[in-house]
């Protein structure tokens, strides 16, 4: 497709996509104008996917979709970026002073709710267990080698 071609392509549909993009992601106008801008460039400039698209009727139903899960993709790849400090991960092996012992009220309340959490966990595996036949013996030695242990704070076997 031509340039000049191509440019009156975005400027016909430029306003439907951004409106489009903005009703199906609510974001701001920054980020809606960035999704734009890079499925222009990625996906109609570089990959030409307009040459897959022979009728006009069939082409917006095709530029909605492309551009639903170009958005998507867009936004996996923001909070993938979110999850990831700019300098990289810190080497844990390089931090000195990690607390042998918490003993904050936050932690008293974590601690609570994971054997709460745990303890209705092993309740529904032991039914299921029981379910599907196994010998009630062998959950018997889990739960205290191992389940009862991890609730009450001592050791496992």
């Amino acid at each position: 497709m031509g340039r000049e071609r191509l440019g009156r392509l975005f400027e016909r549909y430029a306003p439907a996509c951004l409106a489009f993009l903005s009703n199906q992601f609510h974001l701001p106008t920054a980020d809606i104008e960035d999704i734009w801008a890079g499925f222009a460039a990625d996906k109609l400039v570089r990959d030409n996917i307009l040459k897959e698209v022979k009728a006009r009727k069939s082409f917006r139903s095709f530029l909605r979709v492309a551009l639903r899960n170009y958005g998507n993709s867009w936004l996996r790849g923001q909070s993938t970026k979110a999850r990831r400090p700019e300098g990289g991960f810190q080497d844990l092996s390089t931090i000195e002073d990690i607390p042998e012992e918490a003993s904050t009220e936050i932690d008293a309340f974590d601690l609570q709710f994971a054997r709460q959490v745990l303890g209705e966990a092993i309740a529904r595996v032991e039914v299921a267990f029981g379910e599907y036949g196994g010998p009630p013996c062998s959950f018997r030695v889990f739960r205290v080698c191992v389940a009862d242990p991890l609730a009450t704070g001592s050791e496992a076997w």
